[in-house]
């Protein structure tokens, strides 16, 4: 977007979006951070997030928005996206919930907590398309509170549009994530300055259920390897994902026709920032779709049956980075640990594979499962 002012980029913006803004979210008060879960064939398990989220120590919570964004394909409403739906009701209204939920419906319907929102769509394309909509509407929502005010001048507008795109925060937190410390993520946000910083995911696997259930053990150590060799050369952009408006603003969108496009579009905003961590605890479930769980199936396939070999690429990958890397003394990994795992991986022998990873664990100062 080319214009000299933001009101002039917003109006491109906003009209090479148009078919992506959510018409009902328009009509939501305007928070200063807009929060969004993506719930896609989670029944009620994504209620574990949601409750982390609202157990967390938020300085301002009445500035603060949880968006729960259900989604499947076109076609009869799934069981799964059913059960979804009717919990979403629930916690909206005041209507009696499932004893595993209580706690939850107290924290969500106390007093000065985040608001609680909810979409229902079917929609193709998944998570880039649910970032891409669920982006363009909270720009939407911005501009529309700014036109609102009937500012005396252009100048008043693009001020007030300027410090609305720098204090806003815009974020997505996958579905099944747990946030150990209560107040980890809420100061994490309180740190984010437009042009300085950025908040990520470090991310642990408390289990893995595969088609192999004897190497489960095995494959959530093995992932947690594979994430740490990658997070301690500064090379993940995992959930949560969080920023400024203004940080994601001019990034090309997020395209369902690119494997992993909805990272692709946060590290385009990383680029040139701190990046602000924050723990959090994960599962992984076999699945299709481009992500962790995928690449911890093909492995599970692997170690099962000795194929696919293309499962191992993601560690062969890895070696490449740590090939070209110079020696750092901050890395407690070395070249040497990465061709020491593809070897055991080869062997396929679980318990070698196990005590491998977990000695190279413990050495980066890991949590071995």
């Amino acid at each position: 977007y080319s214009a000299k002012c933001w009101k002039g980029n917003t109006k491109d913006f906003l009209a090479g979006n148009q078919d992506f803004v959510i018409e009902k979210a328009l009509a939501w008060p305007l928070v200063k951070t807009s929060l969004v879960i993506p719930v896609y064939r989670s029944g009620d398990d994504f209620a574990g997030t949601l409750r982390s989220l609202y157990e967390q120590e938020w300085s301002n919570p009445t500035e603060t928005e949880i968006v729960l964004y259900v989604n499947q394909p076109a076609g009869s409403l799934e069981d799964a996206t059913r059960i979804s739906l009717e919990l979403t009701e629930a916690l909206l209204g005041n209507e009696p919930l499932p004893e595993q939920h209580t706690e939850l419906g107290k924290l969500i319907r106390g007093s000065s907590t985040p608001a609680l929102r909810v979409i229902f769509e079917q929609i193709e394309g998944r998570q880039a398309t649910i970032y891409r909509r669920t982006f363009t509407t909270f720009v939407a929502r911005i501009f529309d509170s700014v036109l609102k005010q009937e500012l005396k001048s252009k100048e008043l507008e693009v001020e007030a549009l300027t410090r609305l795109y720098n204090n806003s925060v815009f974020g997505v937190i996958d579905d099944d994530l747990l946030f150990p410390a209560p107040n980890a993520l809420a100061d994490s946000i309180n740190q984010l300055h437009a042009g300085e910083t950025i908040v990520l995911g470090r991310v642990h696997i408390r289990s893995v259920t595969s088609s192999f259930p004897e190497a489960d053990k095995t494959l959530a150590n093995l992932m947690n390897l594979f994430l740490d060799l990658k997070h301690v050369q500064n090379a993940t952009v995992l959930s949560p994902r969080i920023a400024t408006v203004s940080d994601l603003f001019h990034l090309k969108p997020p395209s369902p026709s690119i494997p992993y496009s909805d990272q692709i579009w946060f590290s385009e905003g990383v680029r040139g920032k701190e990046k602000i961590f924050v723990d959090v605890d994960t599962t992984l479930i076999d699945e299709e779709y481009p992500s962790n769980a995928e690449m911890s199936a093909s492995l599970a396939q692997f170690l099962k049956t000795g194929e696919p070999l293309e499962a191992l690429d993601i560690f062969h990958n890895v070696r490449k980075s740590y090939e070209s890397a110079c020696a750092q003394p901050d890395i407690p990994y070395t070249l040497g640990d990465v061709e020491a795992v593809l070897e055991c991986l080869r062997s396929r022998d679980l318990e070698t594979i196990n005590l491998k990873v977990s000695e190279i664990l413990i050495k980066g100062g890991r949590r071995v499962l």
